[in-house]
């Protein structure tokens, strides 16, 4: 995957704002190691962050279904900062997930050992992020992690979330959102340069307002009305870039050679790309000789985040705040891309 953080200012696409249900929540990932300084504008410090939870990414599980630090010279950062906001500690992550079947096997000595972790470290709660690796085969014993867990978070009144794949590869939603304080819906890669072997992969918006409503729908479809609020869509604040075929052929579905160049805060500022309004999708895209570039911007991502919450389900995901223009280096404002999904469910 290649992330690229291109922000711009657009005219405002899809449909009319309207009203949101109450207390939305704006929950935000935060990846550590974006705090080194060798990222140099794209070092970040978390601070006056406008989210209703913050969550630190990534804590391992270790053999013993006891908590594993990944990064100890930035780990104290998170809990240093927490303020008003809930201060979350995400285990697993794409890296990591597999190691949670350690948890699924000792799920009473993996929640005895993360209570204690939350209590050292003065986080208010977890999420569990197991998608990559999963298994359907892993389903029982998942909703007997998050059980156990639930049980054991009553008195301490912890916060206990997941993250789920947009696809429901063999979830039993209905049991796990019971036992949750909120589901992470993976509502983004739709499309990227991975899908197939060039030449023949086809670029497409990472988070069509469609393909977030089909999923959605699937979802809501699942489980009772009273806890739709307990679904979040996730908006990612990062994009994927192709190499096209033919420079000439730049529309949406458009065949590419390769993944197109990027890193993390790199070409930023660069001028000269097009951008293309995708009204239907609520999407945009931008293209330069054969470059072409999925990626939200202010306008996207407040259109959604405001479907989401005018649907009833209870907010939104950031995925995740560090790929934001949180210096205003690029833009005129901090945090652009944060502070559209805020007005999005009408939390400013």
């Amino acid at each position: 995957m290649v992330n690229i953080n291109l922000i711009v200012f657009s005219v405002v696409l899809c449909i009319g704002l309207t009203h949101c249900v109450k207390d939305s929540k704006v929950v935000c990932f935060y990846e550590s190691w974006f705090a080194y300084p060798s990222h140099g504008h794209g070092a970040m410090s978390v601070k006056d962050i406008a989210c209703t939870h913050l969550v630190y990414g990534y804590v391992g599980v270790d053999t013993g279904a006891d908590i594993k630090i990944l990064d100890d010279t930035l780990f104290d950062q998170l809990p240093k900062v927490k303020g008003t906001d809930k201060s979350l500690v995400a285990i697993g992550g794409f890296s990591h997930a597999i190691e949670i079947v350690a948890a699924l096997d000792n799920p009473s000595l993996f929640s005895r050992n993360v209570m204690a972790f939350l209590k050292k470290y003065s986080f208010d709660g977890i999420v569990l992020e197991f998608t990559n690796g999963w298994s359907v085969d892993y389903m029982d014993k998942y909703i007997k992690l998050v059980s156990v867990l639930r049980e054991d978070f009553k008195t301490s009144g912890f916060v206990l979330g997941s993250v789920l794949a947009a696809q429901l590869p063999g979830y039993e939603i209905k049991k796990v959102i019971q036992q949750v304080d909120f589901i992470s819906v993976n509502t983004f890669d739709y499309n990227g340069p991975w899908h197939e072997t060039p030449p023949q992969t086809p670029t497409g918006h990472i988070a069509s307002l469609i393909d977030i409503k089909a999923s959605m729908t699937i979802w809501a479809d699942q489980i009772d009305k009273d806890q739709m609020s307990k679904l979040l869509i996730s908006l990612p604040f990062f994009g994927h870039t192709w190499k096209l075929a033919d420079p000439t052929d730049h529309d949406v579905g458009a065949k590419a050679s390769d993944k197109g160049p990027g890193q993390p805060f790199t070409n930023t500022t660069e001028g000269g790309f097009t951008k293309v309004d995708d009204k239907e999708a609520c999407s945009v895209y931008f293209y330069k000789d054969d470059l072409w570039i999925t990626i939200e911007i202010e306008d996207t991502v407040k259109v959604k985040a405001n479907w989401a919450t005018t649907e009833g389900f209870g907010g939104v995901t950031v995925r995740a705040i560090n790929y934001d223009d949180f210096n205003g280096y690029v833009t005129s404002k901090k945090h652009p891309l944060l502070t559209a999904v805020n007005e999005g469910i009408n939390r400013n």
